[in-house]
């Protein structure tokens, strides 16, 4: 050992805090071969290496990391380092795990935690329980009733007599409160008819249990072979996310159940304090991760949704000032029943319609109520193009619609040089007088590029589209 260092001394520890390098003063003042294995020396090393290096994440302090595994080594081993056991070098090694907790592997933050937990237990145990209640704990009698009471042997008990051959009952819920779902019950195999009973005794509790377990594997089997239909049990509503891609990515029936399907689309919003409604950036989000969903499982049936998320999608993308034509021909080629499309959809061999009044249970999606006037200003817009032909559209759209459309965007912007052809059109498929009463005709219409809300102090700007419109007064 160090001479003149018997205990940290005043003089000691001010030449080692005023040091401009103090491992080298460390070095300088430890440096005997015993001093290897000095617990002062490592202590104070550790210490130093650990204020340099430890909250700087830098990935370089190699000093460092050997010193935690030689301090590792070294405490309370006479052979590797001192004999007796030091605290503060165990304290040092603690606080080192702390600092590499958000960056460590899962086992190791747990043995850190347990290793708080039993720190703190120690003195806050001593600081909590007065005096009496000690004194009262160290005449405890002792007894058995404990063992006896116990919650897991009660459950396994009553769990092995309802399945007993003599007092075989499946009725599940007549024995087990819902906390014995969450408990015992969660991890048990039952059959079909316990399965259902169990899914009625936990109809208003969360569906997910205790160490992350679900109650997945008794929807499959209540959903597969007792033939239940998705969505006539009150608890498939509370169905987590996961377990409702699990569900859907290995069955082929449900991505063809328009029930099951709008559960899964509203489990995909994100839960949050904002309001969609209000927050644009967050239902835009949720609209493009509803897309990739929709393109992956929604292929067959379910027209209602499949147009609701369409038309959201449209709404949102003309908000943003955008165009897409493929996204607003695949929503055209959803069945429904228009008045743009009344002729076409006659012909077509569509089994459903898309409902307009449909919605699920999420504030991201808009009910489409009337899509008339979406689907219009698309096409107004997609025929400002001059190569945009309307023989492209006929699939989905009546004929003479596409073209009464194509002839009043270009007509009103003048961008074609073909005018007479086009009043020719216009009026074959619109009348006589059709193209007099476009001259005439008094559009005022709210852009919907506009920004939607406002603080108080904003300043409102709106753009408008107008035509034939000298003066507008805005109240």
């Amino acid at each position: 050992m160090t001479d003149g260092f018997i205990t940290e001394s005043n003089e000691f520890l001010e030449k080692l805090v005023y040091s401009e390098d103090r491992v080298k003063t460390l070095e300088d003042t430890f440096n005997k071969k015993a001093d290897i294995k000095d617990e002062r020396a490592n202590f104070y090393k550790f210490l130093t290496l650990q204020t340099k290096h430890g909250f700087s994440g830098k990935k370089d302090a190699k000093a460092l990391a050997a010193m935690v595994d030689s301090a590792k080594k070294m405490n309370g081993n006479k052979k590797e380092g001192w004999a007796k056991y030091s605290e503060r070098v165990n304290n040092l090694l603690l606080r080192q795990q702390v600092i590499d907790f958000k960056s460590t592997t899962a086992p190791n933050r747990k043995k850190t935690m347990s290793e708080i937990k039993s720190l703190l237990h120690k003195s806050l145990t001593n600081d909590i329980i007065p005096p009496e209640q000690k004194e009262e704990k160290a005449n405890k009698y002792p007894s058995n009733l404990d063992k006896q009471l116990n919650t897991q042997k009660l459950l396994k008990k009553k769990w092995d007599e309802i399945n007993a051959r003599k007092t075989q009952d499946n009725n599940v819920k007549n024995h087990f409160e819902p906390i014995a779902g969450w408990e015992f019950l969660c991890v048990q195999k039952m059959n079909n008819a316990q399965v259902a009973s169990f899914l009625d005794l936990m109809e208003n509790e969360s569906t997910k249990m205790r160490d992350n377990v679900t109650l997945l594997p008794f929807f499959k089997q209540d959903l597969e072979q007792n033939k239940t239909v998705f969505g006539t049990r009150k608890i498939h509503r509370r169905i987590i996310a996961r377990d409702m891609e699990l569900l859907g990515k290995n069955s082929q029936s449900l991505q063809k159940d328009e029930r099951f399907l709008e559960v899964w689309a509203a489990k995909l919003d994100r839960v949050t304090d904002l309001n969609p409604i209000y927050n644009d950036e967050i239902r835009t989000k949720y609209l493009q991760k509803l897309k990739k969903w929709m393109d992956q499982y929604l292929k067959g049936g379910a027209p209602s949704l499949k147009a609701l998320i369409l038309y959201n999608l449209l709404a949102d993308q003309e908000r943003l000032g955008k165009y897409d034509k493929e996204l607003f021909r695949e929503y055209l080629s959803v069945p429904k029943k228009s008045s743009y499309n009344q002729s076409i959809a006659q012909t077509k061999k569509w089994k459903s319609f898309a409902d307009f009044e449909y919605g699920i249970t999420t504030k991201s999606l808009s009910k489409i109520g009337n899509d008339e006037e979406l689907v219009y200003r698309y096409f107004r817009k997609l025929f400002q193009k001059k190569d945009e032909q309307a023989k492209k559209w006929t699939d989905f759209v009546d004929t003479d619609y596409v073209k009464a459309v194509l002839c009043e965007s270009r007509l009103m912007n003048d961008t074609s040089g073909k005018s007479s052809d086009l009043k020719k059109m216009y009026t074959k498929v619109r009348g006589k007088y059709a193209v007099q009463n476009l001259e005439k005709k008094v559009i005022i219409e709210v852009e919907q590029a506009n920004q939607r809300y406002y603080q108080v102090n904003d300043n409102v700007n709106i753009k408008v589209l107008v035509k034939n419109a000298n003066d507008l007064q805005i109240n």
